[in-house]
């Protein structure tokens, strides 16, 4: 029986790509759909894919390149395929794993994709059986791509596989029974916590931890470890597995930042901010202080995009962006909402008079053009704000309330402030 092949597809609306989508979707049910790339991020945080269709064609606040970086890293995926209704630029570099199909006409593009899926799962077939091979002669013990190892009670070595010495990267197999297992955790606390476990409960399953290798190297580790008891009950010996989790740990945190900020700014994005807003607004609650949101537009940024193009659209994007951060404190969230829009959060501010010293603070701060290479690039900014608990108790209402008095300075005085006039 052959393998299940995990699609997801992370594409925009469109009349063709819904098309295939829908052909793909009657040959393959385990098709994972969605039309934006923040919850396909977040999809992929939970789940095993093992081919991605992923759309060229987004025009959001996302880098496909970016993603597409992280998407060829997984080691779990084994073919992306780039959909485009415009084609892919001849100087652009792609990963192997990723494959561009143009797709003018849907059915043919249904039908080639659809031929991928399937070589990718004879492909799987073919490497699930030959994993299940192991070489006549090879000990058991050896064969397996996990350390394997057994201790005294205390943690000493009494045996080990070659993977488990070849894993710490000991210099010769048998320096490793001059040594302690817990002696390689980096974390004495966390050291302390499964010591203590394996002697109450008697085993340890699936728990990552931080272990120091013999060239001095941290890497992150999944041991299960088992306890053996004696006939008075007490522990003669501890059973254990050991597997290098690193890169895992590290593409884990890159879908993590991925999924919660804006990748050209490097900010926060909206969901972020509003969990963070979530927790502030619940602690001044009980602490009685004004919290303040600031919607902040570039005003007329479209204009700059039209004139100079996207790529310096982009760069002025990122310098804005830095020019922002130097204008707010430690303690102020400042996150990318939308395109040329930001929300900040401004915690612990004690009074109507501080807040407006902050928005003239932010104008005044955008009065010298942005400078770079040969460009001097005019901006000023629209600000709009409002005020727990003045104007609301809730994050939603409160960003709807500074985003209308924003607008409402955009279209009156651009380049100004205001404080929402409405209340609760």
């Amino acid at each position: 029986m052959k393998n299940q092949m995990h699609i997801i597809s992370i594409t925009e609306k469109s009349e063709k790509k819904d098309m295939i989508l829908d052909q793909l979707k009657r040959a393959h049910n385990e098709l994972v759909s969605t039309d934006s790339l923040l919850s396909g991020l977040t999809l992929m945080k939970a789940h095993t894919f093992n081919l991605v269709l992923i759309s060229y064609d987004f025009e959001d606040s996302y880098s496909v390149s970016m993603v597409l970086d992280t998407l060829t890293s997984l080691p779990e995926i084994q073919k992306v395929l780039l959909l485009t209704e415009r084609g892919v630029p001849l100087e652009t570099e792609l990963d192997e794993k990723v494959m561009p199909i143009l797709i003018e006409d849907p059915q043919g593009g249904a039908a080639m994709i659809l031929s991928i899926i399937d070589n990718q799962l004879d492909e799987l077939d073919r490497a699930m059986k030959s994993s299940r091979r192991v070489e006549t002669g090879t000990p058991l013990i050896d064969s397996v791509p996990l350390g394997l190892f057994r201790t005294n009670p205390e943690g000493d070595f009494i045996e080990t596989n070659k993977q488990m010495a070849s894993l710490l990267k000991a210099p010769f197999k048998d320096v490793i029974y001059e040594d302690n297992f817990f002696s390689f955790f980096n974390d004495e606390e966390e050291k302390k916590v499964i010591t203590s476990i394996i002697s109450q409960e008697g085993q340890v399953q699936g728990r990552s931890v931080e272990i120091q290798r013999y060239d001095g190297v941290v890497i992150w580790a999944r041991i299960n470890l088992t306890a053996n008891y004696g006939d008075d009950q007490s522990i003669i010996s501890i059973e254990g597995t050991f597997e290098d989790i690193t890169f895992q740990k590290e593409l884990e945190q890159k879908l993590s930042f991925l999924s919660n900020h804006d990748i050209l700014t490097g900010l926060p994005n909206k969901n972020f901010f509003q969990l963070q807003a979530e927790l502030t607004l619940s602690q001044a609650r009980y602490t009685k202080d004004l919290v303040t949101f600031f919607i902040i537009e570039l005003d007329k940024f479209t204009m700059i995009n039209e004139r100079y193009g996207r790529n310096i659209g982009d760069e002025v994007l990122k310098l804005a962006t830095a020019r922002m951060k130097q204008l707010f404190r430690k303690s102020d969230l400042l996150a990318r909402y939308e395109g040329s829009t930001f929300l900040v959060l401004l915690p612990s501010i004690t009074s109507r008079k501080d807040i407006l010293a902050v928005a003239e603070k932010l104008t005044q701060g955008f009065k010298d053009p942005i400078v770079f290479q040969h460009y001097s690039i005019d901006l000023q900014v629209n600000i709009g704000i409002a005020i727990y608990p003045t104007n609301g108790d809730q994050v939603l209402p409160l960003i709807n309330r500074a985003y209308n008095a924003m607008n409402t300075v955009k279209e009156r005085e651009p380049g100004g402030y205001m404080i929402s006039t409405y209340s609760v």
